[in-house]
């Protein structure tokens, strides 16, 4: 059991106490002294002597009783300035109050700041915590931050320790995974199914790397439409398989409702060996997967070996300002064929050339332009470049331009569209313009604001890439739609199936039967490259055909024609 402690004393009072006392007992010698020689009768001098005595005694004692007060008045003293020096170093101290009444306060007010501070520390410390723990993760999905990514990255593509890039553990892989069109979902979803939709991708993912069997991996959200995976030490077959994999569980999102397009997203990745440079690993990765995007394959892959000219999605923004402000953009033109022979229009396609003299195509520049929000300044440069080259050559063939969805959604295009037709004048009858079949999905408002400002010109409206759209085939010419053409997955492999029997049930001539005969509406197949299905598609009395093997045919016979491919104008880019 502890005994209480006493309340503090002051120093003062402590002194007038010793000097109370040291006064009292010179008094009480000084008495005896004097009592003593008036009883004894003793020389003169022998008092004094008592007297100097009883004075100097207590004097003595006085000294002494103040100098054992002395660490009462100066300890405290240094022990504040320690206290106060350790809280300037980080070191916060809490000091018991001394026994002086007179230091009792400021060690009070010492001790109030440091245990402040010490709250503050704590309070900081927690928000750093939780700062740290939302940079490292991301809060919707749980998933490691691009920051932490990178880091990752970083230490797989230099840890110590590998000594050769043979072995497996010296080899790794990053896919990136680009949610397709999430502005849309969000539009046509809600926010709340949005994110249901980026949770259940986080969660696929996941499942996915689990089976993938490597204990070494990460998966981060890189941005808003971005995820990305690092693995080490996966073989090339089983990489290939599990991108497969994946493309197919992203498909049974949409089959269970998650998603409200087939589509979900894209997938790119590229193999890396150790001592790579980190911004050629992400450059390649980042090229498959918009080459997954352009060219609409389930997923893209990639090797360390393999070289491309690589172009970070944060740079294009950059290329395409300057291409559009420098002119360095140009259209290319394919032929588009009739079973005579005839070419019933001619392709665009856009071509834009770096500061590097390389030229990149359409399938390379859309998809980033989409992304940097400059597809409508692309879009209305191609149609002024197809006007200019129907000006200048007026015995040329008619010119087919691509337009996107997301231009057709932006009221601002339409109004220049307005008058970028109208300077054309009777030129504009010779332009045909097509759209993605994704338009369908978009506000109806944006097609029909579209078809009637090109019937009023007499433009020529078409669907690209039909392939789902089928319960919507007959409603296409009442909202001005004049030709269709074919994803390419819907027209390979039509000699096959004629010779099978089953031309009748065909995706082109089923098309041809539902708008061709009733509504005079052009079909189109695309994409052919077997002159099989060249042959089978004028034996399905099919309208028209694109594709490899219709270019090569067409120049074998117009040897002194003009190459389709060559550039009309001086500018540059490719739809």
């Amino acid at each position: 059991m502890t005994t209480p402690r006493s309340a503090p004393m002051s120093i003062s009072r402590r002194i007038a106490l010793c000097v109370c006392a040291a006064m009292f007992a010179a008094l009480a010698l000084s008495c005896g002294a004097a009592l003593w020689w008036s009883q004894d009768k003793q020389p003169l001098w022998l008092l004094l002597s008592g007297l100097a005595a009883a004075q100097l005694l207590p004097l003595t004692a006085l000294m002494l009783m103040l100098a054992k007060l002395r660490p009462y008045a100066f300890d405290p003293q240094l022990q504040l300035v320690r206290q106060l020096t350790a809280v300037g170093e980080g070191q916060y101290e809490h000091v018991m109050q001394p026994a002086a009444l007179e230091w009792a306060e400021p060690f009070r007010a010492a001790n109030v700041m440091v245990a402040r501070l010490v709250q503050r520390r704590e309070a900081r410390d927690k928000q750093l915590s939780l700062l740290r723990e939302e940079v490292a993760t991301d809060s919707l999905t749980g998933l490691a931050s691009r920051a932490q990514f990178m880091q990752t990255l970083i230490h797989a593509l230099t840890r110590e320790g590998a000594a050769t890039v043979s072995s497996a553990t010296d080899r790794g892989m990053v896919a990136i995974v680009r949610i397709h069109d999430l502005v849309g979902v969000n539009q046509r979803m809600g926010r709340d199914r949005g994110d249901e939709l980026l949770a259940s991708i986080a969660m696929l993912l996941r499942m996915h790397l689990m089976r993938l069997g490597t204990a070494d991996s990460l998966l981060a959200r890189l941005n808003g439409a971005d995820f990305a995976v690092i693995a080490t030490g996966v073989p090339a077959l089983a990489l290939n398989d599990w991108l497969e994999d994946l493309a197919l569980g992203f498909t049974e999102l949409h089959h269970n409702a998650v998603a409200d397009r087939p589509h979900v997203a894209w997938l790119g990745a590229t193999t890396f060996t150790r001592g790579e440079p980190l911004p050629d690993v992400m450059s390649r990765a980042d090229a498959m997967v918009q080459s997954s995007e352009s060219q609409k394959l389930p997923y893209r892959l990639t090797n360390a070996m393999e070289s491309d000219h690589a172009v970070p999605t944060v740079q294009w923004r950059m290329h395409i300002e300057r291409a559009l402000d420098t002119g360095m953009v140009s259209l290319a033109y394919f032929p588009v064929l009739c079973a005579d022979g005839s070419v019933l229009h001619r392709e665009a396609v856009v071509r834009l050339t770096l500061a590097d003299g390389a030229v990149m195509t359409g399938t390379r520049v859309v998809p980033p332009a989409l992304r940097t929000g400059r597809i409508m300044d692309l879009d209305l440069r191609v149609i002024e470049l197809a006007l200019v080259e129907l000006t200048n050559h007026p015995e040329a063939s008619d010119v087919a331009v691509n337009v996107s969805p997301q231009s057709l959604a932006r009221p601002l295009f339409v109004e220049r569209l307005r008058h970028v037709l109208a300077q054309a004048g009777k030129v504009a009858a010779r332009l045909w313009i097509e759209v993605d079949e994704a338009v369908l999905d978009n506000d109806a408002a944006d097609l029909n604001a579209l078809a009637t400002l090109l019937n009023s010109h007499r433009t020529r409206l078409g669907l690209d890439h039909f392939k789902s759209q089928w319960a919507q085939v007959f409603d296409l010419p009442a909202r001005g739609v004049s030709f269709v053409k074919l994803d390419p997955s819907l027209c390979h492999g039509m000699a096959a199936r004629l010779d099978n029997s089953d031309g009748d049930r065909d995706h082109a001539s089923v098309l041809r039967a539902l708008l061709g005969s009733t509504y005079g509406c052009h079909v189109i197949v695309t994409g052919l490259k077997q002159a099989a299905d060249v042959s089978a598609s004028w034996r399905l009395e099919i309208d028209a055909a694109t594709g490899p093997e219709l270019t090569r045919q067409w120049k074998a016979q117009n040897t002194n024609a003009p190459h389709p491919e060559q550039a009309a104008t001086s500018e540059k880019v490719e739809h």
